[in-house]
């Protein structure tokens, strides 16, 4: 649809006429709105339907966070101990109770762990999702679009 401006102040949408004739008549500006805020009122979802995935999505994200959070703690308690064996197996070649050879195979495995938990911990950051609330608040203006549309003025409903 096409929308014209009549007599420097009406303005009216009718068929491009890509496809061939149309048989639709021109349509008032006014009429197209109501049309289609009414099928944008068929997406308000109650308020008490709202209410309880709101409820349940954010108390799930804050059980979530606070695992992974638990989680990040582990690894970063898991890190630090594998640092501390690191220092002391220098310590001990340092002072000569262990040979070169055995310092390297033993040093080439903590690193080796290391960087596991380096790799997991980049992981488990990567495919955080976003806070709840986000999801909760798309699902409220999701809801609203009607009453948003039609506070809109004309000029930003046709955009």
């Amino acid at each position: 649809m096409v929308g014209e401006i009549k007599k420097k102040r009406y303005v009216y949408y009718h068929c491009t006429g890509y496809r061939g004739k149309c048989p639709e008549p021109y349509t008032r500006e006014e009429v197209l709105e109501k049309q289609f805020a009414r099928a944008l009122s068929e997406l308000v979802i109650p308020r008490e339907v709202l209410e309880w995935p709101q409820e349940e999505l954010v108390a799930s994200d804050l059980t979530e966070r606070a695992a992974g959070e638990q989680a990040l703690r582990r690894e970063q308690a898991e890190l630090n101990r594998l640092q501390t064996r690191l220092e002391v197996l220098y310590d001990d070649r340092l002072d000569g109770r262990i040979d070169a050879s055995t310092y390297d195979k033993r040093a080439a495995d903590i690193r080796q762990q290391q960087s596991e938990i380096h790799r997991r911990v980049a992981e488990g950051q990567a495919i955080l999702l976003p806070p709840a609330s986000q999801a909760v608040d798309l699902i409220t203006l999701t809801s609203r679009t009607a009453e948003l549309f039609l506070e809109q003025p004309g000029t930003e409903q046709t955009d």
